[in-house]
C-alpha cells in the first residue's frame, strides 16, 4: 500500500498536537480505507476450553469516536490507542523504548 500525503492531509495538525500536548504518537485516518482505529482494554475472560480465567487484551474497533475523549484544544481529535499506519511520533520517546523493531520497519 502506498500512502500519499497531500496539502489537505493535515500533517501540520499532527505536528501541532505532538508539540503542544503530552501525546507521544499521533495518527490519522484514510479516506477510502477500512478504519481499524481502536481503544484497548486489559481485562479477564474465561477460556472456553479450559474454563480458567485469563488476562486478555481487548480491542474495541471504532470505539474512539464513541468514547469521544477529545484532545484538549483540539476538539476534532479524539484519543485512540490503535491507529492506522499513517502516524507521527516523538523521536525521543520512540528511542527511549528501544526504537523500531527491524522486522517492522518499511523502506
Amino acid at each position: 500500500m502506498t500512502i500519499l500525503f497531500l496539502p489537505s492531509s493535515g500533517l501540520e495538525l499532527l505536528v501541532e498536537i505532538l508539540d503542544t500536548t503530552d501525546a507521544t504518537l499521533v495518527g490519522g485516518t484514510f479516506k477510502y480505507y477500512k478504519d481499524f482505529a481502536s481503544l484497548l482494554h486489559f481485562g479477564y475472560a474465561k477460556n472456553k476450553r479450559s474454563g480458567q480465567v485469563q488476562r486478555r487484551l481487548f480491542a474495541y474497533r471504532g470505539a474512539c469516536l464513541e468514547a469521544n475523549e477529545t484532545i484538549p484544544a483540539f476538539p476534532a481529535c479524539v484519543r485512540c490507542e490503535l491507529t492506522s499506519n499513517d502516524f507521527l511520533a516523538k523521536t525521543r520517546d520512540v528511542l527511549e523504548v528501544g526504537g523500531w523493531s527491524p522486522e517492522l520497519k518499511t523502506q
